[in-house]
């Protein structure tokens, strides 16, 4: 992959990822939401329906959620949500698994507090910025169970909550 066809990969993604949020969104309002520019640490912030501050990464994932034990979330994300978690602002991870249809949210507050513990391992990537780089990069790891799954039911035009 060049340099162009890195960033326009990067660029299809975000929009993939803005796509999805708005889709959820639309449907759940849990969230009023503002974009941040392109290629942030922090995808979206804004307010949740109880009027609390929050901070959201979003993720496309091409898998179905049970492919993996766990989801990564990239450190410098992760990082960047507990920073804003210090200052009082609530850490979301949205997941978009395969379609936009399956939608995996954790709250990373109960990382933060302690209450659950987070692992983290290097994993092996393949970095397609401006040329293919093979890194060993840390991850930390979140167990689906720690968060909510909803899978979109287009009959009804609604979310539903699966666990």
């Amino acid at each position: 992959m060049n340099k162009e066809e890195a960033s326009l990969w990067r660029e299809n993604a975000e929009i993939r990822n803005d796509d999805y949020m708005e889709h959820f969104n639309n449907r759940m309002r849990f969230f009023n939401v503002n974009r941040c520019p392109t290629f942030s640490t922090i995808d979206y912030t804004g307010t949740d329906r109880k009027r609390r501050r929050v901070n959201i990464e979003t993720k496309v994932r091409e898998c179905d959620i049970n492919t993996y034990d766990t989801l990564f979330i990239e450190k410098k994300k992760y990082d960047a949500l507990k920073e804003g978690w210090k200052k009082g602002i609530k850490p979301l991870f949205i997941n978009f698994m395969r379609d936009g249809f399956h939608v995996f949210l954790v709250d990373l507050t109960q990382y933060f507090t302690g209450e659950r513990k987070i692992e983290s391992k290097f994993v092996n990537i393949a970095n397609y910025g401006y040329q293919r780089e093979d890194q060993q990069v840390l991850r930390y790891l979140i167990p689906p169970r720690d968060g909510v799954y909803y899978e979109f039911d287009k009959t009804t035009e609604k979310y539903k909550r699966l666990w």
